[in-house]
């Protein structure tokens, strides 16, 4: 979809990793962080994340906190809190079924996987598969989440994660803006998650070039905005 963005929500160890070696919730980050999270998901048409991840951090996806920002959304006529998106190979019926029971936008679930009875509220949309058979180096992920962008109208989608679903998006191209906070957290680990991955998957492969947008030291954090510029 032309002139979709989709940008990108990590919080970094100063050593560049975004959880210790056993994965669990993202909790190392500061409260101005996490109010940055909330700044950063009111333009966003739609939020992303992976069903790790929303499972791990017991994640609502809304801006419930901040009637603010909800008020300010439908002032722009939009609706008071984005549409959230969960991608699964696994989908989960309770977890989906307890993100709808929570105040926010409606919720989508992409998966290669047909739920046979989706909990209600829950739209599902199917990921293609059969072009990645076909071309092992093409994502059905990029397909999937343009084609759900088209039929929605959404400009913008915000992803929040986890490490893994940020390495596939990166990887095939589709992020155009990254917002990190640097911590002050040495978490070390060779197999800890980056913003790439983990570290147990071959390196990284798609180079690209950003530049620095803003920059910003709050907390004892460093909060990055980059845009991609190639």
């Amino acid at each position: 979809m032309a002139g979709l963005l989709v940008s990108l929500n990590f919080a970094l160890s100063a050593d560049g990793k975004a959880a210790t070696r056993e994965p669990g919730p993202s909790g190392f980050a500061s409260s101005a962080d996490h109010q940055r999270l909330l700044d950063l998901r009111a333009p966003a048409d739609a939020l992303l994340v992976g069903h790790a991840t929303l499972r791990a951090d017991s994640m609502s996806m809304n801006l419930a906190s901040r009637p603010d920002l909800a008020a300010a959304r439908e002032t722009r006529r939009k609706p008071p809190h984005p549409a959230r998106i969960v991608l699964t190979r696994h989908p989960d019926s309770a977890d989906l079924a307890d993100l709808a029971a929570k105040p926010g936008g409606p919720v989508h679930l992409l998966s290669p996987v047909k739920l046979p009875s989706p909990p209600a509220g829950i739209s599902c949309h199917r990921i293609d598969t059969t072009r990645a058979d076909a071309d092992p180096q093409a994502d059905p992920l990029a397909g999937a989440l343009t084609a759900l962008a088209t039929a929605k109208k959404w400009d913008h989608i915000h992803c929040e994660g986890g490490p893994t679903l940020a390495r596939r998006l990166l990887a095939c191209g589709l992020v155009g803006r990254l917002h990190l906070t640097i911590t002050h957290h040495l978490f070390g680990g060779g197999t800890s998650h980056t913003l790439t991955g983990p570290g147990w998957l071959p390196p990284f492969q798609a180079s690209s070039r950003w530049t620095t947008t803003e920059r910003v030291i709050r907390e004892n954090e460093i909060f990055l905005t980059l845009q991609r510029s190639n």
